[in-house]
């Protein structure tokens, strides 16, 4: 089969300002790990880990978080595809090849709050957009004591970015082939204790014909999808000894597989709320409450020898 080639164009943008001229940012020499649940050193962790900083996801050509994770080693998802062109349902982690087929055998969690499919344990990695996204921690091994039963293989966390500097702004778009179009974006501010951040991110190409043309049928269609993703947070600060903060987040998708019928659509809606409190360093707590709401929506079908008909057999 011989799929067309589509042409990408890229534009990307970023921008901090905090009312003097903009510096480089330091190199960071100590980089934390919350692996163990409590912030060390990555040499003091006992436990193979790897970290993925923000400018390692920048500088990834992979269009997805999931497959800008693939430069740790043991790290695959199910189909050995992307979450833009895989099912949902297919969509989690393997790490060391362990759940390679089945319910996700890792938890991933963003903020402190695992994002894998209460049901089936699979993973929608566009929920979280790369942009907003500023370091990865991977651990390898088994980590079900500290994470739960979802973590037999081990874990992935994902730390939001904040803004560093009084206002941070970045942008990213591009357009392709087969009617592609996508676009990210990231905005930050302080103001008198206050924090506000948010990201969006949305996607949406028509696809191609999965179906040869010499057997296509009047059956047959694309296999396309369109998404958006939205992130917001909300945090206060009390002196440097507490802070408490809220997270609203939603996140749509719609996928045609090939056929008019068969289709799948996912809605998903949440609202986190989390706090923070240390005394004199002998004391340190943290704490998150999270609910939400899902919808998942999937049409199965069967197509004739002819591919002239196409007849219902599942809604999941």
């Amino acid at each position: 089969m011989r799929m067309p080639a589509a042409i990408c164009l890229s534009f990307l943008f970023a921008a901090s300002f905090n009312g003097q001229t903009p510096t480089p940012s330091p190199v960071r020499e100590e980089v934390i790990v919350v692996a163990d649940r409590s912030g060390s050193t990555i040499g003091e962790t006992p436990a193979s880990v790897t970290v993925l900083s923000k400018r390692e996801i920048d500088a990834s050509a992979a269009p997805t978080l999931d497959e800008t994770l693939r430069q740790s080693v043991g790290f695959s998802t199910f189909r050995r595809t992307g979450s833009r062109t895989s099912n949902p349902t297919t969509q989690g982690v393997s790490l060391r090849g362990t759940g390679s087929s089945g319910a996700s055998r890792a938890a991933v969690l963003f903020d402190g709050v695992p994002i894998n499919d209460p049901f089936g344990g699979w993973v929608q990695w566009e929920r979280v957009p790369a942009i907003a996204v500023e370091q990865v921690e991977v651990l390898r091994g088994g980590a079900s004591s500290l994470y739960g039963d979802y973590a037999l293989s081990g874990a992935v966390n994902i730390i939001p970015r904040k803004a560093a500097q009084n206002h941070a702004f970045s942008a990213e778009a591009f357009a392709g082939g087969q009617d592609t179009f996508s676009g990210s974006v990231f905005a930050g501010t302080h103001w008198q204790g206050f924090t506000f951040d948010a990201a969006a991110a949305g996607f949406q190409t028509r696809g191609f014909r999965p179906v040869d043309m010499a057997v296509r049928g009047p059956v047959d269609g694309y296999a396309g999808v369109r998404y958006t993703s939205f992130l917001s947070r909300v945090s206060r600060e009390f002196g440097k000894t507490a802070s408490v903060s809220v997270r609203p987040s939603s996140f749509g998708e719609v996928r045609t597989n090939g056929t008019g019928l068969q289709t799948n659509r996912t809605h998903i809606d949440q609202i986190v709320a989390g706090g923070k409190f240390s005394r004199r360093e002998r004391i340190n707590a943290e704490w998150r409450a999270f609910g939400g709401t899902q919808v998942y929506d999937q049409i199965f079908s069967a197509v004739n020898a002819t591919r002239t008909a196409e007849s219902l057999t599942r809604i999941q």
